[in-house]
């Protein structure tokens, strides 16, 4: 898994963090990813810092909960970032950090998240390719991921 970025969600300077790598990269969107941390571990990216997630064919080691595509990560990871984060900045609220923080279980469950950022000139086309790989190596989505896809049809339903 190619990572560019990584952040904790209390981490303060994300916003300039990403700014200055995107003018390094020539991009400023890619693919954008929720993982859980695992607690006590060193707070840096490095797989063994994650927890391990059990999956329908195996146990994914990386931690993974969501997989997102963003244009420009200053609009739609930032607003993911915000909805989850003890500060709520003046973005819309992302589906998935709106839907995980009014869930007590999967607060309770996943206490320490983290992200990682993949720069991508075509981020869609990124984010197919690894939800791909991930449903192919596990048998399911990750579980935000399976969240967002249920809320979309629960919608899609009522409308």
């Amino acid at each position: 898994m190619q990572v560019d970025y990584y952040c904790l969600l209390e981490q303060e300077k994300v916003w300039r963090d990403i700014n200055e790598l995107a003018l390094a990269c020539g991009s400023y969107g890619g693919t954008y990813r929720v993982h859980a941390h695992k607690p006590g571990a060193a707070l840096c990216w490095h797989p063994y810092n994650m927890m391990r997630i059990g999956r329908a064919t195996g146990e994914d080691p990386l931690g993974l909960l969501y997989v997102g595509a963003a244009e420009d990560f200053r609009v739609d990871f930032i607003s993911l970032w915000a909805s989850l984060g003890p500060v709520r900045a003046d973005v819309a609220e992302h589906p998935v950090g709106k839907a995980f923080s009014a869930s007590e279980a999967l607060r309770r469950r996943f206490r320490l998240l983290c992200f990682t950022l993949r720069f991508s000139a075509d981020p869609a086309a990124t984010q197919a390719e690894e939800l791909a790989a991930y449903t192919a190596e596990y048998g399911e989505l990750p579980p935000l991921h399976q969240l967002a896809v249920r809320q979309r049809e629960a919608l899609a339903a009522i409308a």
